[in-house]
């Protein structure tokens, strides 16, 4: 039996010159055949596999990416943060400070009465104001914080 003989090699045209045939495979064995299959299949798995471990790596890279400029954000926070009390501080002593020389340039006696509870009630409130700064920079480190930690998490998933 020619290769001609073989079914996938039937003439397309019939009455047509030699040579025109609808080849779709060669004759082969149908072994050949599945080692070809299997050796495909397992060079796909491959593949899959090693762009798998490609996006993982890929994936906790940028993670940890990020995270790095999470903190580089919350040093930088920190930083401001002390800044801005060390200001609040320094205002607030020059506030008291022009407070009594105003007590004193009206003639009241400072350190009694009214001009303590003045003083002391001046004082209270410049720091429950360093506290509430305080507080509220704090959330903001613990919010970083957490976002960095989540951020590391999801990159090592």
């Amino acid at each position: 039996m020619s290769y001609r003989d073989h079914a996938d090699y039937a003439p397309l045209f019939t009455g047509g010159p030699v040579g025109f045939y609808s080849a779709t495979r060669p004759p082969c064995n149908e072994v050949v055949s599945g080692i070809v299959m299997l050796a495909l299949a397992a060079t796909s798995a491959y593949i899959s596999y090693d762009s798998a471990q490609t996006t993982a790596k890929q994936t906790e890279y940028n993670a940890q990416a990020q995270a790095d400029a999470i903190s580089a954000e919350q040093k930088r926070q920190a930083a401001e943060n002390e800044e801005n009390r060390r200001r609040a501080v320094q205002e607030q002593r020059r506030f008291r400070a022009q407070q009594l020389a105003t007590m004193s340039g009206s003639g009241a006696m400072l350190g009694t009465g009214s001009s303590l509870a003045l003083e002391a009630d001046t004082w209270a409130k410049q720091q429950t104001e360093l506290a509430d700064q305080q507080r509220v920079n704090d959330l903001a480190q613990n919010q970083l914080a957490f976002q960095r930690r989540s951020t590391l998490a999801m990159g090592a998933a």
